[in-house]
């Protein structure tokens, strides 16, 4: 008789034991779960774009239940998220399965992610990342949504105060004339003020050639070999698609070279690509690094 109650007493020690240490493990790891009672002020959401991600990452919100593919997520928490497939594609039973509040993505995936989610009662917002200055709203809209909204301006205040310092670094220079292209996979276009690297560039205080466009309010205009040579551009930035193949790319590069050869830009050699994790999809902190890196190609002095 003896032996059993201290057998039972054992019993009771271990189970009491291991609740506590369970409890303590909870207690451990709660600051990295997504708060799934937090009301409508702070939404559970799926980041469905690597720049929504950035944003996010930066403002330090956790109540994201998944991420695309092509996120590259910095911070370990973000990085054992749920993938839901890519940003033009997402896998709509693992987004449904997750029962966000809302799906969030970029503004220029709209018409396919609307088709997409007809019918499938999922909310979606979009965010406009096409300009510098649509960037700076989004980052604003996105903190009003999350209740981030001190966080979301200070993010905005800190990529503003680097691009005045830039400004000021560059004042008074001569003001070079820069040919922005983009390569996609049916052609070249030409960069207008209203793209992103093409409104960072005026940021810049450089002289963008696209002023033989009739139709300002266009993002990218189409490629005109005579009218190019003929504005004689200092330098050439582009970038590539994310989707274009990479021998496209090599193609659309030698093109370039060879139709332009009389130009400043290639004469000098003064003809780059710009890096895809800062030009593309960026949408917070990068912003600030992509203005550099463009300050330091075109400004070399």
């Amino acid at each position: 008789m003896k032996y059993l109650k201290l057998g039972f007493v054992f019993i009771l020690v271990f189970y009491f034991t291991s609740c506590f240490e369970e409890l303590n493990f909870l207690k451990q790891n709660e600051s990295d779960l997504p708060n799934l009672q937090t009301g409508d002020s702070n939404p559970l959401l799926i980041a469905g774009s690597a720049n929504i991600l950035e944003i996010l990452e930066d403002m330090n919100y956790k109540n994201v239940l998944g991420i695309t593919e092509n996120a590259k997520p910095v911070n370990d928490y973000y990085k054992r998220l749920p993938l839901v497939g890519n940003s033009i594609e997402p896998d709509l039973i693992l987004v449904k399965n997750l029962r966000p509040d809302f799906y969030l993505s970029n503004l220029k995936y709209k018409k396919d992610l609307n088709e997409k989610f007809k019918n499938e009662n999922i909310s979606i917002r979009y965010f406009d990342f096409s300009s510098y200055e649509n960037c700076l709203n989004s980052i604003i809209e996105l903190g009003k949504l999350c209740n981030k909204k001190n966080s979301a301006d200070q993010i905005v205040q800190t990529i503003e105060t680097k691009i005045l310092e830039l400004k000021r670094e560059i004042y008074n220079k001569k003001k070079p004339k820069v040919l922005f292209l983009l390569f996609k996979e049916d052609s070249i276009f030409v960069g207008t003020k209203n793209s992103f690297v093409g409104s960072l560039l005026e940021v810049l205080n450089v002289k963008i050639i696209d002023a033989y466009s009739k139709t300002y309010s266009e993002p990218y205009i189409a490629y005109d070999v005579n009218l190019i040579n003929k504005y004689n551009p200092d330098h050439i930035v582009c970038i590539k698609d994310e989707t274009l193949q990479e021998n496209i790319f090599e193609e659309y590069k030698q093109t370039v070279e060879q139709e332009l050869e009389s130009t400043e830009a290639i004469k000098n050699k003064n003809y780059f690509l710009l890096p895809d994790n800062l030009f593309v999809d960026s949408g917070a902190f990068k912003i600030m690094h992509a203005a550099e890196k463009l300050k330091t190609i075109i400004y070399k002095d």
